[in-house]
């Protein structure tokens, strides 16, 4: 995903008081991925790496993969 259409999907889901960001977990480097929506956050229960093995997606992607789904959900033609 090109940094121009994260950043579309990512404004629209801030602008609608739904925010997503990583929570450090007791191992390094290794976060679940928790949102916020209108105050009120839940966390995921998959792990996610900074720093991806082979055909995996990073928390970054996967935060950005989340902003994706939630803004077209939202956003239906």
């Amino acid at each position: 995903m090109e940094a121009k259409e994260a950043h579309k999907y990512a404004s629209w889901c801030n602008a609608n008081f739904i925010k997503l960001f990583p929570v450090p977990t007791s191992s390094p480097g290794i976060y679940k991925i928790a949102m916020e929506k209108k105050g009120i956050v839940t966390q995921g229960q998959q792990y996610f790496r900074d720093k991806p093995l082979k055909n995996e997606l990073s928390v970054w992607d996967k935060i950005r993969e989340i902003y994706k789904e939630i803004y077209e959900k939202n956003n239906k033609a």
